[in-house]
C-alpha cells in the first residue's frame, strides 16, 4: 500500500523552501534543504536531494519560509517524525519525504525588505 492510500487528511499542493535538521546518533548536527511538495492537518511530504540524510521514525525540525504577498513571508518552524520515504526511479539520491508533524514552535509573519 503506497502512502497516498493512508492518508488520514486532505493534502494541500505548495511550492515553498524548506530547510531540514537532525541530530545523528553520535549527536552531530545534519542538514538539508529540500522543497515542500503539500501540507495537511497532520504532516508535510518534501522532496530531497540528499535522501541518504533520512530515516524512517527519525525525529526531524523543520523549518518553511513562505511568501505569503507581494510585501509579507511566513515562517513556519515546527518538529516532525518521518514516516515514509519515496526514492526516485530516476534521479540518485533523492525522494519524497513524508513527515507527521508533531509541534508547531513558532510561526511569524515578516515584513519583506524590513530590516
Amino acid at each position: 500500500m503506497s502512502h497516498t492510500e493512508r492518508r488520514q487528511h486532505t493534502r494541500h499542493p505548495v511550492s515553498y523552501a524548506v530547510k531540514v535538521s537532525s541530530l545523528t546518533e553520535d549527536g552531530s548536527l545534519i542538514t538539508s534543504t529540500g522543497n515542500l511538495q503539500d501540507i495537511s492537518d497532520s504532516g508535510i511530504s518534501f522532496l530531497s536531494h540528499d535522501a541518504e540524510a533520512f530515516q524512517l521514525n527519525q525525529k526531524i525540525d523543520i523549518s518553511i519560509l513562505a511568501q505569503t504577498g507581494a510585501d509579507e513571508e511566513l515562517s513556519l518552524n515546527a518538529n516532525g517524525e518521518v514516516l515514509w520515504i519515496e526514492h526516485s526511479e530516476y534521479k540518485f539520491n533523492q525522494a519524497l519525504i513524508g513527515v507527521l508533524l508533531e509541534e508547531l514552535i513558532q510561526a511569524e509573519s515578516i515584513a519583506s525588505g524590513s530590516e
